[in-house]
C-alpha cells in the first residue's frame, strides 16, 4: 500500500480542535513543524485521540507535526529518510485544489537536503521522475512517505494539514487501514 484515504467519522470536530493549536505566526507562511511535547499534546485532545484509537494506530504514533503551505505553492519532489516511514494527513480545512502526488524516480539520482530542524529528505528532480499517482487532500489519507511524494496547493488559500507521523506500522493497522476503508 502507497497511499489510502482514511474516514474519520468525526472530522469536523477534529478540525476544529486542531486548527485552535496552530500558532498565529505559522500562519500565511510555508512551514513544516513540529510543537514542543507534540506527543503530549496530541494525545490530549480527546476526539483526536479517540480516532487514533478506533483506527488501531494509537500505539504507533511517533510525532504530530503541521505543514502550512500557502496558495500557489508546492513542496519540491522528496522522499523522507528520516525515522519517520508513514503519515497520516488530515487536511485542517476541505480546500479543492489540493493534491498529493507520487513518483518513480527511473534514474536513482536524488540530492540529500538536511533541514535546520534536522529533518532529512531527498530531493528528486522533476525531469528524473514519472508521476504514478495523484490524489486530492480535501479528506484524510494515510501514505508511505518513503516514496518520492510531492504536495501542491493549487487554491488561493492556505492548504493546513496535521500530520501524524509513524515509523513503521505493524502489517495488522494496514490490513485496519484497509478494511476500515473497503467498510465505507
Amino acid at each position: 500500500m502507497n497511499w489510502s484515504e482514511v474516514k474519520l467519522n468525526n472530522l469536523a470536530e477534529i478540525q476544529s480542535e486542531l486548527i485552535k493549536v496552530i500558532p498565529e505566526n505559522k500562519l500565511g507562511i510555508f512551514s513544516l513543524f513540529y510543537l514542543p511535547n507534540n506527543l503530549l499534546l496530541f494525545s490530549s485532545i480527546k476526539v483526536l485521540r479517540d480516532a487514533l484509537v478506533h483506527l488501531q494506530l494509537q500505539n504507533y504514533v511517533r510525532g504530530f507535526a503541521f505543514l502550512i503551505l500557502p496558495p500557489s505553492t508546492k513542496l519540491p519532489i522528496h522522499q523522507d529518510i528520516g525515522k519517520f516511514k508513514w503519515s497520516l494527513n488530515i487536511p485542517l480545512q476541505v480546500i479543492p485544489g489540493c493534491f498529493l502526488k507520487l513518483y518513480t524516480n527511473f534514474n536513482g539520482i536524488v540530492e540529500t537536503v538536511k533541514l535546520p530542524d534536522g529533518n532529512i529528505f531527498h530531493k528528486h528532480e522533476s525531469e528524473n521522475c514519472n508521476l504514478i499517482e495523484v490524489h486530492d487532500t480535501i479528506t484524510p489519507y494515510f501514505f508511505n512517505t518513503s516514496i518520492p511524494h510531492t504536495v501542491e496547493n493549487c487554491s488561493e488559500v492556505d492548504q493546513i494539514q496535521l500530520l501524524i507521523r509513524f515509523d513503521s506500522i505493524d502489517p495488522a493497522a494496514e490490513h485496519i487501514i484497509n478494511e476500515h476503508n473497503q467498510k465505507r
